[in-house]
């Protein structure tokens, strides 16, 4: 994906640089229809699994951010989904949150992920000065056959997710260096 120090006016996905975000940047869309895919270092071998999505939220809302996520196959430039839930942003606050989209049951290997923004409507993180455009921002994705527990914050949104076995893969996140 391109990067960017700043917002920016594109139609496609874009990692922006933030110092709050877990690894010095985030991706951005601002418009439905916005693809990026992830093909995996190893695929993903047939089983279920949790799709954990850390949602920079937002501060005001039109009606609604929804992304439709899809664990699949990558040959050449062509996505061929096996198992795909919506993720539906309908709440506001500030900071981020981590949130748990429905199982995954995938019946064959899957080499990649892809993410979609469907509904694009929400806007205003705090910035100063604040970026008056709608988009929908993804800080960090996690995909998991452990058992995880949301403890979910329902004051601020700010939910977190614990893994209650295996090591964290959290911590092999390594910062953007300012």
């Amino acid at each position: 994906l391109p990067y960017y120090g700043n917002w920016v006016e594109v139609k496609d996905w874009y990692v922006k640089r933030h110092y709050h975000a877990s690894g010095g940047a985030f991706v951005v869309s601002h418009y439905p229809g916005a693809k990026m895919i992830k093909k995996f270092e190893k695929p993903l071998p047939a089983g279920e699994y949790k799709v954990c999505l850390r949602m920079v939220l937002t501060r005001s809302k039109g009606t609604c951010n929804i992304l439709k996520v899809s664990l699949g196959n990558i040959k050449g430039k062509k996505f061929a989904p096996v198992a795909e839930n919506e993720f539906i942003q309908d709440f506001v606050g500030s900071g981020y949150g981590w949130y748990v989209l429905p199982s995954f049951k995938i019946n064959k290997k899957c080499n990649a992920i892809e993410i979609e923004s469907v509904k694009v409507e929400n806007m205003g993180i705090g910035d100063d000065p604040e970026y008056e455009k709608p988009y929908v921002i993804v800080d960090s994705v996690i995909i998991t056959d452990e058992k995880i527990e949301l403890i979910v914050d329902k004051r601020r949104g700010r939910n977190r997710i614990k893994f209650l076995t295996g090591k964290d893969p959290r911590e092999k996140v390594k910062r953007i260096p300012y």
